[in-house]
């Protein structure tokens, strides 16, 4: 039997299985969504398409954007930059990666850009 409809055309309804981990704002995160970003953070260094995320997600690719926004606030591309700023900063403060040049760093995170 189908759930009603009480969502705008425009708004995203997502149902989260028990159990799914918490987003900051206190909701809980899509699986799928879950999945890309753990996926984006073991290939920080790969050419990443929001295409290519869409199918690891097994998604659209317009649908695996707007859900990525609407659980994150950020698009996939942003979110993907940031994790990448993250980890070069932690690099730069890192003193065991103390001695890698800003231009070595950004060329292990980036390199397929």
């Amino acid at each position: 039997m189908p759930l009603p409809r009480r969502y705008s055309s425009r708004t995203l309804a997502i149902v989260r299985p028990v159990g799914t981990p918490r987003i900051p704002g206190g909701s809980l995160m899509d699986s799928r969504i879950q999945h890309s970003i753990k996926f984006m953070e073991q290939n920080l260094s790969s050419r990443l398409t929001e295409k290519e995320l869409a199918h690891q997600s097994g998604l659209t690719a317009q649908h695996f954007c707007v859900l990525f926004k609407a659980e994150t606030g950020e698009t996939p591309a942003r979110y993907l930059n940031r994790l990448r700023m993250d980890k070069a900063r932690e690099l730069l403060e890192d003193d065991d990666h103390s001695r890698l040049s800003i231009k070595e760093i950004a060329a292990a995170l980036v390199a397929a850009i």
